[in-house]
């Protein structure tokens, strides 16, 4: 009994160690497959990881260039836009709009770039303003290029093109502006971006805060008789006033003689007679020695009034070219206007004389010499001289000259003069802009504002009146001359249109009114 008892003993040990024994090498098996799994977990997870480093690389590089040549397309696309807002500023008013107080315009910076830019072929205009946009700025005006530059890198192409236009060719009766919409898609590799805008008119009021006195001179002035009454000049650093220089702080008083309420101011206001082609109903032109007169056609208010269709006529200068019935034609034009040509003048341009009293805004690259007697809505920026009576200056005259957009009604007239049915506020001032003097003498009356860059004189033993500003680089009232300064210019609380003109031109722009992208 005790041998079968420690037999039983002997043999549940044995079992006991190799249990024990399996379970060893069961739980070092076990390890071991936990720890080639870590391993290949691990793995794995390195090998995703720099797989999606490197996807994350690729992805950023391509991100990188598409972002680069998403910007360059839109880049393009607003090229594309202001070339052709350039063009139709230029169509508009083909004339720089900004100057120096020295009436140098200063060129449009696209010039150049326009010229290339543009695929449909330009042609000479024959008017400007709403018309010029209307006729020459169409649906379907397009443009196409290639942009490349090295630094900073920019490789492009843009197309444009106008897709509708509203204004008309012919003066809208209720003043009605148009616009024109644009759109430009510019491409980089392969990337688009189309830009789809809007233009429209508005007015810039430039009237320069400098102008506060009924004379503002740049120059000598020699002033002889009983002059200015009281009236207030302003007079650059540098300017004489009989043969007194004028000297000390912008803004200070100063004072000759029995001269008083002399201010001297930092600059005068630019005068450039160029700026006002987009407003003339009348333009004579020198043509290279082949004068012509052309009238826009938004002038048909002169086809109504004195018989004279829009377009150019030549004038007769050679008996070889007076005959057909174009000469004809043109030489009827003239007659029933009253203007005259001749050769010579004061900057070698021609010198044309209105001896009817129009109702008209002339503009003028020669002399203009008005010989009118009587009242007349009209306003003359010339090139050259300006002058009332006869064609030297001299005699004696009986005219009173009101600006030509103070004219009643003259919105349904002639638009080129307005916005948004109401006259240009810088124009209703407007008598007179000259870049080589201006001469009056007395029995003139000029219910407006004068400039010129050159000598202002007031001839003649009567009365001259201003009822306007008065901006000149220099002044010379001869004799016993009376020269009565109503107006004067301030910087603020204008009550006058009389008071409120400036002498360059330009103040009406087409602006860029919205922009979307598609």
């Amino acid at each position: 009994m005790l041998t079968k008892l420690v037999e039983r003993m002997r043999h549940v040990g044995i079992v006991t160690r190799l249990l024990r024994a399996r379970t060893t090498y069961t739980s070092s098996d076990e390890q071991g497959i936990a720890l080639l799994g870590t391993v290949l977990v691990l793995s794995l997870v390195m090998g995703l990881l720099l797989w999606g480093t490197l996807v994350m690389t690729r992805q950023s590089a391509i991100s990188a260039y598409q972002i680069n040549n998403d910007n360059q397309a839109r880049t393009a696309a607003l090229i594309g836009i202001s070339a052709l807002e350039q063009y139709a500023q230029q169509q508009y008013a083909p004339t720089a709009s900004t100057s120096s107080s020295t009436g140098s315009g200063i060129s449009n910076p696209f010039s150049s770039f326009l010229g290339g830019f543009l695929t449909n072929s330009t042609q000479t205009l024959p008017t400007s303003g709403p018309g010029a946009v209307a006729a020459y700025v169409p649906a379907g005006t397009n443009a196409a290029t290639s942009i490349t530059f090295s630094a900073p890198y920019m490789a492009a192409t843009v197309s444009a093109v106008v897709t509708a236009n509203t204004f008309s060719v012919s003066p809208s009766p209720n003043g009605t502006p148009g616009q024109i919409i644009i759109a430009s898609q510019g491409a980089s590799g392969s990337a688009r971006a189309t830009a789809v805008s809007v233009l429209a008119i508005k007015t810039v009021n430039n009237t320069p805060p400098q102008i506060q006195n009924k004379i503002t001179l740049s120059g000598t002035a020699t002033l002889k008789g009983n002059q200015f009454g009281g009236a207030s000049i302003g007079a650059t650093s540098g300017s004489t006033i009989n043969n007194t220089p004028i000297s000390g702080q912008p803004g200070k008083p100063y004072e000759i003689g029995s001269l008083k309420n002399i201010t001297v101011v930092s600059s005068i206001p630019a005068v450039y007679p160029d700026g006002f082609k987009g407003y003339a109903s009348i333009k004579l032109l020198y043509n290279n020695g082949n004068p012509e007169m052309i009238i826009p056609q938004t002038a048909s208010y002169i086809q109504k009034n004195y018989g004279v269709a829009p377009g150019t006529y030549s004038y007769c200068t050679n008996m070889f070219g007076c005959y057909g019935n174009t000469a004809s034609t043109a030489e009827s034009a003239f007659k029933n206007l009253g203007i005259s040509y001749a050769q010579g003048g004061s900057i070698n341009r021609g010198q044309w004389t209105v001896s009817t009293p129009l109702t008209a805004f002339i503009y003028s690259d020669g002399d203009v010499s008005l010989t009118f007697q009587g009242t007349a809505y009209i306003s003359v920026a010339a090139e050259g001289l300006v002058s009332t009576g006869a064609t030297n200056g001299g005699g004696s005259t009986s005219n009173d000259l009101y600006p030509f957009a103070q004219y009643p009604d003259v919105c349904s007239m002639f638009e080129n003069v307005c916005q948004q049915g109401q006259p240009i506020p810088d124009l209703e001032g407007f008598s007179i802009s000259s870049n080589n003097g201006i001469t009056l003498i007395h029995g003139t009356t000029i219910e407006g504002s004068i400039g010129s860059n050159g000598i202002i004189a007031y001839n003649g033993a009567g009365s001259i009146t201003i009822n306007g500003a008065v901006v000149a680089a220099g002044l010379n009232v001869s004799g016993a001359s009376s020269l009565d300064l109503q107006g004067a210019t301030k910087g603020s609380g204008l009550s006058s249109p009389n008071n409120i003109a400036t002498f360059s031109g330009g103040t009406q722009l087409l602006y860029l009114q919205s922009l979307y992208w598609k």
